[in-house]
């Protein structure tokens, strides 16, 4: 199951994202991999990176926050990431903020995510927007970095089965 689909989309007063992909997991499984250190540690860091347990903190309860930090063990370059749980439906639904975080305040503006899960033809349809974004470059390359995590989230969850969870 590898059901791709983006559709970047402009809504009233700005641009939004949205991606709806089709994993091989319950949406049990699929939420736990958004809303743990654990499960974010691998499949959120692009090759090369990794997302140290100890670096990295998730309250997701309407009104938690979380922060994480994603390391290059190559030149120790950090990037951190944080933002406030919203809605928290386990394991159907998860908003969240999302800041990115430069030495000297944040590294742009924060957006606003939405992720549904529903059961699938025995797997999950996951469907995640985000937005508003300042222009439509910024939305197409956000899109693609999304796009890069969610077959990464595929083959963690792929991982996690063979495993047996």
């Amino acid at each position: 199951m590898d059901d791709r689909s983006g559709k970047p989309g402009q809504k009233p007063g700005g641009l939004d994202l949205e991606i709806t992909r089709s994993l091989a997991a319950s949406p049990g499984d699929v939420y736990a991999a958004w809303t743990s250190v654990q499960g974010l540690a691998g499949w959120w860091p692009p090759e090369g990176f990794v997302v140290p347990a100890d670096r990295s903190g998730f309250h997701p309860v309407p009104g938690g926050s979380y922060r994480a930090c994603m390391v290059d063990p190559a030149t120790g370059a950090e990037l951190w990431w944080s933002g406030e749980f919203g809605a928290v439906r386990p394991p159907s639904h998860l908003s969240f903020s999302l800041l990115w975080e430069a030495d000297d305040g944040p590294a742009g503006p924060r957006s606003q995510v939405e992720v549904d899960f529903t059961e699938h033809d025995g797997g999950t349809r996951q469907e995640f927007r985000q937005g508003t974004f300042p222009s439509r470059s910024a939305r197409d390359d956000t899109a693609a970095r999304w796009q890069d995590a969610f077959d990464r989230l595929a083959l963690y969850l792929a991982r996690q089965a063979g495993e047996g969870g």
